[in-house]
């Protein structure tokens, strides 16, 4: 399986409505003019590690504001709703939710066609949710090379960042790897992942799996180009190309893998490689 280490949960500033503010650490508010009621909006995880995926709108209204309900609708479906008491600022509400069993997402909203209704005795106000965090890789460590990775293992750690202030959730981690004659078959491996890489943050993903033992007779004293995509909820999946080199003296020795060169992104793959798109 794979595990995720780094910084913990944190606080997390979005902006809701128009472009708001382009500092890291600024919480978002919206022109009066769009939507008078609200003084501040945040995206917010929980503050400590947790089973779970959850990520939650948090609205601060200003005093007097009239709001009695709000309504989160996504891909035009009630996605979730609060009724607030009178003179009550402060709503929160899902943006992922988590199934509390199994702490795997139970539905994420559209990143582009949301919006917030707040209903009032005078009415409804709509503004739009636009949330498209980024995740930008930035190397791959081999075993050994971080405190976290155990030259003794064969782990490697993939280094992302986070430059935004909206978390972002990681889903799948889908390996392709050369097998069967001279490496013109590809084996696969699927591992799900319900993770999220908090704002403005280096994180360390720690793959348990890449260099795993596999069959490589026919690939000994070999280099492949191998790849990874991690898929992720809101932000763009994410591909790499790993250079692997194979070797195994006898026959009754395992297959021996190791990191070949540096990582290169790559468009992340969904179909089945040819012969021919072995590099």
């Amino acid at each position: 399986m794979l595990s995720l280490t780094g910084s913990g949960m944190t606080a997390l500033a979005g902006c809701i409505g128009g472009s708001g503010s382009s500092s890291p650490d600024s919480t978002a508010t919206p022109s009066p003019t769009e939507v008078e009621e609200i003084r501040k909006i945040e995206y917010n995880t929980p503050t400590e590690a947790t089973l779970g995926s959850d990520i939650w709108l948090d609205i601060t209204l200003r005093e007097g504001h009239g709001i009695r309900k709000i309504n989160l609708i996504s891909d035009g479906e009630l996605f979730d709703s609060v009724r607030l008491a009178e003179g009550e600022t402060k709503a929160r509400l899902s943006i992922i939710g988590a199934d509390p069993f199994t702490g795997n997402s139970a539905g994420s909203i559209s990143p582009n066609d949301t919006e917030v209704i707040l209903i009032s005795n005078k009415g409804k106000t709509k503004t739009p949710l636009r949330y498209k965090p980024e995740i930008k890789f930035k190397q791959v460590l081999a075993p050994g090379e971080h405190e976290d990775l155990s030259k003794y293992d064969p782990h490697i750690g993939i280094l992302v960042e986070n430059p935004t202030n909206k978390p972002a959730l990681l889903k799948q981690v889908r390996h392709r790897y050369s097998g069967g004659t001279r490496g013109t078959d590809w084996m696969e491996t699927y591992y799900p992942l319900e993770q999220i890489i908090p704002k403005n943050s280096e994180h360390l993903l720690i793959d348990k799996e890449f260099l795993n033992v596999r069959l490589c007779e026919d690939l000994s004293g070999e280099t492949h180009d191998e790849r990874i995509s991690i898929s992720m909820a809101f932000a763009e999946d994410l591909g790499l190309k790993i250079p692997v080199s194979y070797n195994q003296e006898n026959k009754s020795d395992g297959c021996q893998t190791s990191l070949a060169g540096e990582a290169e992104t790559a468009p992340p793959r969904t179909e089945t490689p040819t012969e021919t798109d072995q590099g």
